[in-house]
């Protein structure tokens, strides 16, 4: 059975591990997402633990599944979440 990739939104602050999220274009959908699924990181945007220059919003076109082994383990990644 073939997995479907879809649109995800990642976002998070300073050097991501995956190639996969490296490689992504910044996306304000991206942005919007991450403000609406994790309002506590957006609202600290900017405070010492999470510097303004160092957020980055993306979106990867992937399996869950491989967004998921992308960012599991990554302390950068905040979050993830389906693009709507």
């Amino acid at each position: 059975m073939a997995t479907t990739t879809k649109l995800f939104a990642v976002w998070g602050n300073g050097a991501a591990q995956s190639e996969l999220i490296r490689n992504a274009d910044y996306s304000e959908a991206a942005y919007q997402a991450a403000r609406k699924n994790d309002p506590e990181w957006g609202s600290r945007l900017g405070d010492q633990e999470y510097p303004t220059d160092q957020a980055w919003f993306v979106v990867v076109e992937a399996t869950e599944e491989d967004v998921d082994a992308a960012t599991r383990f990554d302390h950068a990644v905040r979050g993830f979440a389906e693009k709507e």
